[in-house]
């Protein structure tokens, strides 16, 4: 079981047809352990589980790739 400080969780604009493009993002990057994005949910949740990343560099990696990331907390 991972540790709740290892969850991180933020409102999105990734909608089911961005998964392909941030799951190639996502896999190049070996400090994600794991990621999903809610796009039933209003704010487009993603979680990522990851030991070694901030909660601001997972929000610059999205960023950087074009879609916008905000802290969920």
């Amino acid at each position: 079981m991972e540790s709740l400080n290892h969850i991180h969780i933020f409102r999105t604009n990734i909608r089911e047809e961005n998964l392909g493009e941030i799951k190639k993002v996502f896999q190049k990057n070996k400090a994600i352990r794991q990621w999903n994005v809610d796009t039933e949910d209003c704010d487009l949740v993603l979680r990522v589980v990851s030991h070694e990343l901030s909660e601001t560099d997972i929000m610059a990696l999205v960023l950087q790739n074009g879609f916008e990331c905000a802290d969920l907390a």
